[in-house]
């Protein structure tokens, strides 16, 4: 039963609403109907569910061993069967934070070491080690982490340019010449973003920095990419671009043939509206920004 509550000539009414369904509708369709009757979320219902097909449609059509990128700038990286905090299926179809992708295409030529705080499973490590022939170092405090950038790394022939940290502390020696660094955090922006300013700051031998920081809603009902910006520009950093999601970006010609609803789960990305990629630049030393 579900209680609606509807305005008429300035008056509120309580309004019940039973959904229900044709007795020859699936099992599935009979149980979803009783769950909404009892004040389930059908968004959450609908989120649990497309999450769960997500990982059979992909454990029907690959085994373990042939999670590969098929497409954009990491098309042919081995992936890890795990995605962690993340989902799989976009890595796999190439799409994954394709404005990201698309961006580090453009200032390919601008970095020669690349640091990511909040690696995960290693996903940009051994993609950009790959791409550049760069040293790469990521920093997680997931105990899963390690061992799995490790594993990716060796899987993609990359394991002399991949190096991982739990401790963000422990970078200091990796901060040089002109860098990349990737923030993900997932609410503990400001936080990491000051230890790096430290860091930075402390950094002799650091040329420039493109910082790239993911923004998050950390409980609250607006991203916290406002805060971000101010916190950069507030240190002398300037705003290159605000990489906005473009969900067209998540549908491949090569998956056209599929239904609707299986070309969404292979580009979902499970994100909130709003969320974006602040990208600032620093240089460092005779003069304050590029």
């Amino acid at each position: 039963m579900r209680h609606l509550r509807s305005g008429l000539d300035g008056l509120d009414l309580l309004i019940c609403v039973e959904y229900s369904v044709l007795k020859s509708a699936s099992t599935e369709a009979k149980i979803i109907c009783q769950l909404v009757n009892q004040g389930l979320d059908p968004r959450r219902l609908f989120i649990a569910a497309i999450t769960l097909y997500s990982d059979a449609l992909i454990r029907k059509n690959r085994d373990a061993s042939s999670f590969v990128v098929e497409s954009g700038l990491f098309q042919g990286m081995k992936l890890e069967p795990e995605a962690l905090g993340s989902v799989l299926p976009p890595k796999i179809q190439g799409t994954y934070e394709k404005e990201v992708q698309d961006y580090l295409q453009l200032c390919a030529d601008q970095f020669d070491r690349f640091l990511d705080v909040g690696c995960a499973e290693g996903f940009y490590l051994s993609g950009i080690a790959r791409w550049k022939k760069i040293p790469c170092l990521g920093v997680d405090i997931d105990q899963r982490a390690g061992d799995a950038v490790r594993h990716m790394a060796t899987a993609n022939g990359v394991s002399d340019l991949v190096s991982f940290e739990y401790d963000l502390s422990l970078a200091s020696s990796f901060i040089n010449g002109s860098l990349l660094c990737l923030v993900d955090v997932d609410g503990d922006e400001v936080d990491v973003l000051n230890s790096l300013m430290h860091l930075f700051a402390n950094a002799s031998a650091l040329e420039d920095v493109i910082l790239i920081v993911e923004s998050d809603f950390a409980g609250r009902k607006e991203q916290n990419s406002p805060e971000i910006i101010s916190l950069l520009t507030g240190n002398g950093w300037l705003i290159a671009s605000c990489l906005h999601q473009q969900p067209s970006c998540r549908f491949v010609h090569e998956k056209a043939d599929m239904s609707f609803l299986d070309q969404v789960v292979w580009g979902s990305e499970g994100r909130s509206a709003g969320q974006s990629w602040v990208v600032a630049k620093k240089r460092f030393g005779l003069i304050d920004a590029f």
